[in-house]
This record gives structure tokens, C-alpha cells and sequence, in this order.
């Protein structure tokens, strides 16, 4: 009989670790979303299922604790009344007051108001009153924050099959919640799911699909413009490469560090998606000079794949000199990315890049090992495994002895019972 009240109290703890260790947040693969960093955590929010459903997601992954299954917390079900959005823009706030605030801008679905205002701070969400001009509702642009203001270029909208185009530049004081319409002298042609970068107070634009007369054409990759936020200026300049210009793209990301914009992934061909050739590649802001790096793998155990991901309409963020990749569409075989993927831009000549997978229970598996030790620091995949048994172990073996000592007094209290009704 203790036996029996032994293995079965066992069981109903068992049981009770497998429900709270199935309530583990983990995301679904999408694409349409927006990658915001506020301090430590990226907040992603809104896209496309794999079911093509657009979703009212907000959710985070917190880098404070490393590479884990406890990194991810979902935010919308906490009461959040976000309609459902993808396509849209999103850009933090500047000043103190302001600093963990998300803007979310246009897009498309469900939404009703132009701007929404998240605060991550209270996990809350409203609609800012702003004053001035409003711009058009359009996806598929790139907003750049320089201080208080937002800056947003162009953009698109499917309008029954057909893209219209907006030649708008508009930008966004989150100070004084008012918009005021930006500089188009000599502004690039109008475009969509392109790059926009901010080098120190220059605002680089690069690639997307642009309006040339009646059609839509890729801009060359040769082709940057440039927007100058303290002389309210735009210009061309034309870059060079060595070795390869990296082909004409859409829907790829890019990032800015060392002097260098990275950019990642695209497509080409809008009828019949086809991955570009240079996944990655790196503009010198210094010369202009394009270059296709040299990348190494490195995984333990090594991938039997050390190829990296053909991506578009992916997201990147740069945490400290990491790009932290996530999401996507594999343009290669036409399904959502389930993966996670970690480039050290830091290293050199060669990049240093992992893969990270998930599993049911959202633990990544195989993280980076890097060179360098950046403020977030990136466990080993034996590290992390053998910490995720020590604490199970030590929890099974105290449970044990809980339970051992709870069975133990029972049975004494049972034991008395009996001598006295005897």
C-alpha cells in the first residue's frame, strides 16, 4: 500500500512537470512582422501564419537569460486589443519618457487607426492623438528613428492586383505627436520592401521594387541613396564592389555596424520568387565598396547542411555586434523558417555564424559559439543541456524526498490511529 501511494504520487508529479513544461511560450513561424530591440528584448509583433492568417501577435524574446526556452514571453495574451496587422513599421520612442514605447505604423489587415502606441513598460497599448497631416496608409516601408522623429519613405498597396506606389515622405514626432511632411527633392523613385539604414545622421536606402514610368523594376544594387536628417538633403551615389555587384532584391534586411552595412537575404522575380545568389553581403560606408564575405559554421556538432538560409521577408537585429535573424520565408523551397539564426559581424575576414533550432519545448539547440563576448552571452549547447538536467535532477530528487517524508508521516499518523482505536 505505500508502495502504491509512492508511484502514484510520483506520477501525479510527473504529470504536473509535463502540463507547466508544455505551457512554454513558443512562437510560430511567420512572415510580415516587425523585429523591434528595447534594450535587451526584441518585441515582434503582427504577421503572417503559415496558414497565410494575418495575427495581432506581441511577443518578445529576452536576451538576460541567454539562449533558452524561458527567453520567450507572450505578450497579447495578457489582454492586448492590437487588430490583426502585417506589413506594418515599428520604431521605438527616444527620450526617457518615452524610451519603451513601440510606434506601430500602416500596414495592412484589420487595422482602423494609422498609429498605434505600445509601452512595454506596462505591457498596454492606445492610439496617440497626432496632429498634422496624415500620410497614407501603405506596407512594406522602412522607418528609420533619429531622435524624437520617424522617418518613413514611400511604401506600397495591393489594390485589387494592382501596386500603387506612394511618393510620400513623411515624418513622425513622438515628442509633440505630430507629422510633418519631409523633403523630396531629388528623392529616389518611389518603392517597397526595400532597406533603409541609418549611418550615424545619413539614412541609406538600399534595393526594394521601384516605380520607373509604368512598370515596377528592382533597383540596382549599385544604386544608394542617400537622405542627410541634418541638411534635409537627398543624393546618389554610386558604389563599386570587389568581385560581384550582389543582385538586384527585395524584402531583405540589413544592419549597420563598423562601418559596414550588412544586408541579408531577398528575391527577385515578383511572379516566380527566386533567392538571390548573394544571401549576405557588406557595404563599406567608407568607400561604397560592396563585398561578399567569407562565412564559417560554427555548430557543435557541425551541420550537415553548413549552408546559410536563402530568406526573405525576415527580420534582423543587431545586439551589440551580433545579427540576430529570425522568421522568414525560405525562398528556396517556399515554407515559412523555423530556425534562428546567430552572424558575429565582429569577426574577421571570416563571419562566424550558428544555427539554432527549437523543439517542442522551444529549448534551442546548438547555439554560437563566438570569438568575441558580447553583453549577451551565448551558451553552449552541452552547457545548457547539462545545467537543463542538473536542475531536473536536483528537483526530482527533492520532490522525491518530500513526497518520501509526506508518505512517511502518513503512515505514522495512520499507525497511531490505529493503536488507539485499538
Amino acid at each position: 500500500m505505500l508502495c502504491k501511494m509512492i508511484i502514484f504520487t510520483i506520477l501525479l508529479f510527473l504529470l504536473s512537470l509535463k502540463d507547466v513544461h508544455g505551457q512554454v511560450f513558443v512562437p510560430k513561424p511567420r512572415i510580415g512582422q516587425t523585429a523591434t530591440l528595447v534594450e535587451n528584448k526584441i518585441y515582434f509583433i503582427g504577421g503572417l501564419n503559415s496558414a497565410l492568417e494575418t495575427t495581432n501577435d506581441i511577443f518578445y524574446y529576452d536576451f538576460e537569460t541567454g539562449l533558452n526556452s524561458t527567453g520567450w514571453a507572450d505578450v497579447q495574451s495578457q489582454g492586448m486589443n492590437l487588430p490583426t496587422i502585417s506589413w506594418h513599421a515599428a520604431n521605438i520612442g527616444k527620450f526617457a519618457y518615452d524610451k519603451d514605447s513601440i510606434y506601430i505604423i500602416g500596414g495592412v489587415r484589420e487595422v482602423l487607426d494609422l498609429v498605434y502606441k505600445f509601452d512595454t513598460e506596462t505591457n498596454t497599448l492606445k492610439v496617440p492623438t497626432i496632429r498634422g497631416e496624415i500620410p497614407p496608409r501603405r506596407m512594406g516601408m522602412s522607418t528609420i528613428r533619429y531622435k524624437e522623429n520617424v522617418y518613413i519613405f514611400s511604401g506600397g498597396m495591393e489594390n485589387n492586383g494592382i501596386t500603387i506606389f506612394f511618393n510620400n515622405f513623411d515624418v513622425l514626432n513622438t515628442i509633440d505627436l505630430v507629422w510633418k511632411v519631409g523633403n523630396l527633392v531629388n528623392a529616389p523613385p518611389p518603392r517597397f520592401f526595400y532597406a533603409a539604414t541609418l549611418v550615424y545622421t545619413v539614412i541609406y536606402y538600399i534595393g526594394g521594387l521601384e516605380q520607373n514610368g509604368l512598370i515596377q523594376v528592382y533597383s540596382p544594387m549599385t544604386n544608394i541613396y542617400q537622405y542627410d536628417i541634418i541638411g534635409n538633403t537627398w543624393s546618389l551615389k554610386v558604389a563599386t564592389a570587389i568581385g560581384n555587384i550582389p543582385g538586384s532584391r527585395t524584402g531583405h534586411s540589413a544592419v549597420f555596424v563598423e562601418d559596414k552595412i550588412c544586408i541579408y537575404g531577398g528575391k527577385y522575380n515578383m511572379q516566380e520568387p527566386m533567392p538571390v545568389a548573394e544571401q549576405i553581403a557588406l557595404l563599406d560606408t567608407t568607400t561604397l565598396t560592396w563585398s561578399i564575405p567569407q562565412l564559417e559554421n560554427t555548430n557543435i556538432p557541425k551541420l550537415d547542411n553548413t549552408d546559410i538560409p536563402k530568406l526573405v521577408y525576415h527580420s534582423a537585429t543587431l545586439i551589440d555586434k551580433l545579427m540576430f535573424i529570425a522568421f522568414g520565408n525560405l525562398t528556396d523551397t517556399q515554407v515559412l523558417n523555423n530556425n534562428y539564426y546567430v552572424f558575429d559581424l565582429s569577426t574577421n575576414p571570416n563571419i562566424q555564424w550558428s544555427k539554432l533550432t527549437t523543439d517542442g519545448t522551444g529549448n534551442p539547440k546548438s547555439p554560437a559559439v563566438m570569438t568575441t563576448k558580447p553583453k549577451m552571452q551565448l551558451p553552449t549547447s552541452n552547457d545548457q543541456g547539462t545545467s537543463n538536467k542538473i536542475v531536473m535532477i536536483s528537483l526530482l530528487i527533492g520532490l522525491a524526498v518530500i513526497v518520501l517524508a509526506i508518505v512517511v508521516l502518513f503512515a505514522l499518523i495512520y499507525r497511531r490511529m490505529k493503536q488507539n482505536q485499538k
